[in-house]
């Protein structure tokens, strides 16, 4: 995994997608070749991140318990229980094998430790 500096023109330059429309579009083909190998609750986190990833078409930079905590307010008193981190951490490593998704690690500039991932989304 590369290992980057976060900032905004650094999100936009890793957007694929000209639009949203188009990004929609390209997730829809990905989906519809591959929505079978997925969980129905790691679907539910595929959706999520996709949506999170609307700002900058294609690219998420969420932390995956604001995401887990997301889908839980989502679906609070609906009767689930939402989505476990190991079954979202399941749906990405699917993703990235497929090739939909790649995933960057960032560091703080801080002290270069570890910050949240980024995830940009791939072309069909």
């Amino acid at each position: 995994m590369e290992i980057i500096e976060k900032n905004r023109n650094r999100l936009e330059e890793l957007s694929q997608f000209d639009s949203l429309e188009e990004f929609h579009t390209n997730i829809y083909k990905w989906l519809v070749e591959h929505k079978y190998i997925f969980t129905k609750s790691e679907l539910v986190g595929f959706r999520s991140l996709v949506l999170l990833a609307d700002v900058t078409p294609g690219v998420c930079h969420e932390r995956i318990e604001d995401i887990l905590n997301s889908i839980q307010e989502e679906y609070n008193g609906s009767g689930r229980s939402g989505l476990s981190r190991s079954s979202f951490r399941r749906m990405l490593k699917k993703a990235k094998q497929l090739g939909i998704i790649t995933v960057l690690e960032t560091a703080r500039t801080q002290n270069g430790s570890q910050d949240q991932n980024i995830y940009v989304f791939n072309r069909k």
